[in-house]
This record gives C-alpha cells, structure tokens and sequence, in this order.
C-alpha cells in the first residue's frame, strides 16, 4: 500500500502561498475528514459546547482550521445530517464568516447528485452552521489509502462521475478551486460526491465573488494548478487540472509531485512534469495515461476547456482513444501503434522468410528414391 513519506504530511491541508522570493505560508484550514462522510476519527471534543435546537449531535466527523463537522439528528424529519460549525477561535476576523457564507451560497447553487447538498444555514450564540447532507461512506482519500491503489475501471468511473458534477457547477458560475481526494466523497455504493466549497469562487451577474486577492495563492499544493500557485485568476481549468492530479494519485497510489515543504511542492506543479504514470503501472493503457497528462498540463490552454470537453475525452479513453485535442498524447499512442504494427509486421516476416529456407528442405527428405 503506498502512503506519502513522512517529509509530506505536512501538506494536507489548505494553504495560502503568498508569492514574491520571501514567500510565506499561512494555513486557511485541514479539515481531517470532510462534510458528510464516515472517518472514524476520534476526538475528545466529539460532542460541541453548544446545543443547537432542532439537532441532536452524535458525534465529531471531521474539524480543521476554521470549523467541524458533526453527525447529527434533525428531530423534526428524523433524519441524519452533517451539522458544520465555525469553530469560536476563529470568528475572530471577517474572513471565516464570509468564507463560510460563500460555501453556503455556492452549495446552493449546484443541484446535482454529485454535490453533497445543503439543506439550511443559521446562527447559534453568534456561531455560523450550515446543515448538510449526510453522506455514508469514505473519503476518497481513505479509499486509496485502503487499496494502495485503484482499477483502472473504477478510477475512471470516479473521473467521470467528478466531472458531470464539475459540469453542474460550471454552467452555474462555480469554480471549487480544491478539488483533491479528501474533497471528494465515496458512498458504500461507490457513488462520488464533492463537498467543501469552502474556497469556491462565484460568479454573479458577471461580476466574480470571491476572498482572494489577485497575487495570493490559495488551496492545497500537492494539488493545486500553475496557475493557481502563482496566484493568477482561475477558472474551471484548474478544478481539471487538480481532478488531473487526483486521478493520477488514483493510478499511481500516490500525489504526481512531493517534497520538503508546501511551497517546494507548488513550484514543481509550474516547472516539472510528473513522471509518467506507464512507468510507475505498466498496466495502465497508453490512452488513460494519455488523458491524465492532458489533464495536467502546465498551460491552461492545453487542457480539456471545460467539464464537457472532459468528458468526452473520458469516454475515448475507454475506448482506447488519446484525448480530442491533445496532439502531443494522439502523437505518441500513433507512434506506439506504428511501433507495435512494425514489430509484428517484422515478426511475420521472419516467420515467412524462415518457413521459406525449412521448406524446400523437407521437400527433399520426403523425396523417393
């Protein structure tokens, strides 16, 4: 089972990479196990100091940073929610409300069974909390953790089911801008859902909503987008480029790029290619490869554009095909056919030139006398 080394574990959560050749980092958040899924994480503060009427608290499902996340029981529908709240030490500035304002209002936005879903908001005690759905199973995180790594089939059924639920969020003005495997939730019946919208950015009437000033980076280095490292402007691009990397840890059981600390990891997204997934399991077909490397490349423009693009580029994969618009992937499974129609062209050709030299050789042992 592959795991990250020990040099990596502190990468996991959401960082802010402020640029410039003295950059710094500034934690945002490290949610252990997101909205709504299972993590079997244990906590001597599993149950909040606050009792919110309506909701009967089970138990803590996730925290980080800024907030937790509770199993809880909605008495009115008797049914089973994940209660978020905004933990007290951190309502202190501005940003964590209006971040958790923006969650709510983009959750609310995508209607799609891809998205875990939000039921209401409201305040209790000056605390923010959001209720949302509750969804059984793992994080895809815990998922490869358990495997190692995953099947071919089933990776790309991941895959596509994240980028219907991109393609929901784009026709919306949504960009996740954090999409990695602890974002994405896995229920028992291998159903993925995408949760925390915690960084999302909005667009309203042509107008972008969101937290981020122009030059400062946010998200998660082992999965964040060139783009994204250098704290330019993103767009849905990025959130395939990250699905790209996710897919890739997927695959190979482990991220494309590590190192010492956040901000050596960043800069390898922008200046290094990852090695190629062929190399790292032999039995993954040259068109799957293909497709997560057209995912992850470096400049926006060589992407997929948009979730549909994806898609289609998904579904000839399956087929054995490389990417629509990927020249360089359709160049290299061209030449791996040539190669392999030349070395079987060769292999007949020996066998017909050799069945050519026994022949009259046996004509003359079988001659009578």
């Amino acid at each position: 089972m592959s795991s990250l080394p020990p040099s990596s574990t502190n990468l996991k959560g959401d960082l802010t990479l402020l640029g410039g050749s003295g950059s710094t980092i500034q934690p945002v958040g490290d949610f252990k196990a997101e909205s709504g899924g299972e993590s079997g994480l244990s906590s001597t503060e599993s149950i909040p100091l606050v009792n919110i009427e309506g909701f009967r608290i089970i138990r803590l499902l996730g925290q980080g940073g800024m907030g937790r996340v509770y199993l809880a029981e909605q008495t009115s529908l008797r049914r089973m929610v994940a209660l978020k709240l905004i933990r007290p030490e951190a309502l202190a500035g501005e940003t964590a409300r209006l971040r958790f304002q923006t969650e709510a209002e983009a959750v609310a936005r995508i209607n799609h069974p891809g998205i875990v879903q939000i039921h209401s908001v409201g305040e209790h005690s000056d605390t923010p909390y959001m209720v949302l759905e509750y969804v059984s199973g793992r994080t895809l995180k815990d998922v490869i953790s358990l495997r190692g790594t995953m099947g071919v089939r089933q990776a790309l059924a991941i895959l596509g089911q994240v980028a219907r639920a991109l393609e929901r969020a784009h026709e919306v003005g949504v960009v996740h801008r954090d999409i990695k495997p602890d974002n994405i939730l896995v229920t028992r019946q291998g159903q993925a859902k995408v949760t925390d919208f915690g960084l999302a950015r909005l667009k309203t009437e042509g107008k972008d909503l969101h937290l981020t000033q122009e030059g400062i980076a946010i998200g998660t280095p082992l999965y964040m987008s060139p783009e994204q490292v250098g704290g330019k402007s993103v767009d849905i691009r990025s959130d395939i480029y990250s699905l790209g990397v996710t897919a890739y840890h997927m695959l190979a059981g482990h991220p494309p790029f590590q190192g010492k600390n956040a901000i050596e990891v960043a800069l390898l997204h922008v200046h290094s290619e990852a090695k190629p997934l062929e190399a790292i399991r032999p039995d993954i077909p040259p068109a799957v490869a293909a497709l997560v490397r057209h995912m992850m490349a470096q400049r926006p423009e060589d992407r997929p554009q948009n979730p549909r693009e994806l898609l289609a580029d998904i579904t000839r994969a399956t087929l054995g095909l490389p990417p629509q618009k990927d020249k360089q992937s359709r160049r290299r499974l061209l030449w791996a056919r040539m190669v392999t129609a030349g070395l079987f062209s060769l292999s007949l050709l020996l066998t017909l030139a050799l069945a050519a030299i026994l022949w009259p050789q046996k004509n003359e042992i079988e001659k009578p006398t």
